[in-house]
């Protein structure tokens, strides 16, 4: 199936579970959970990763998996989808498939955790690390100045849903990492990575 820019592709509701999975073949996507506390969590979904996991969990872990989200292109998208059950029998006998999944799925957890450890930190800090993390996701090569150049998607509203910061702290942040010459906007650039990892390091609490 494909999809356009801004289109959505799923949405699952709170106590229904939907039959199949989803891998996304081309584009970019982000899956919006929209959590009991009106506190949104946004996670991003790019080639060759699977959404819609929860339909693979065990009934007596059903209720961990009952949650609500919707997932949005944030580009022109291609993507499969596939009844979880016939997906589960064929993985089973693919032990390369089955590896590339579970080691997707290990290197996201670790790549949240890191987000989570800094959420107590300065708006300057949640915001470097998120750049370095969505940089990883998105696995985005430097430029021929060393700059490494976000997708216009990667807005200040976008960035303060995944930082979980407000825009007018993220605004401010995004001025000081301007005012020291790690960062731009418009769209968003990290012009110095080694600098903006020490800036990092150096204010973690």
């Amino acid at each position: 199936m494909s999809v356009k820019k801004k289109e959505l592709i799923i949405k699952k509701v709170r106590g229904k579970k939907l039959p199949d999975i989803y891998i996304l073949l081309s584009g970019e996507a982000v899956l919006e959970v929209q959590e009991q506390s009106q506190n949104n969590f946004i996670y991003l979904i790019t080639k060759n990763q699977l959404f819609g996991m929860e339909n693979l969990i065990m009934d007596q872990f059903k209720e961990i998996a009952d949650i609500e989200y919707t997932v949005t292109a944030l580009t022109d998208c291609c993507y499969i989808k596939i009844d979880a059950q016939i997906f589960l029998d064929h993985v089973y006998i693919n032990p390369f498939s089955y590896h590339a999944i579970f080691s997707d799925i290990v290197n996201r957890y670790f790549l949240l955790a890191k987000s989570h450890q800094y959420l107590n930190q300065s708006p300057e800090v949640k915001l470097g690390i998120s750049l370095l993390n969505i940089s990883s996701i998105l696995k985005i090569k430097k430029n021929i100045h060393e700059e490494i150049v976000f997708p216009k998607y990667v807005t200040q509203r976008f960035l303060s849903q995944y930082v979980r910061s407000s825009e007018p702290n993220l605004s401010k942040a995004s001025k000081q990492l301007e005012k020291e010459k790690l960062l731009k906007r418009k769209p968003f650039v990290i012009l110095d990575e080694k600098k903006l990892k020490e800036m990092i390091q150096r204010n973690t609490k």
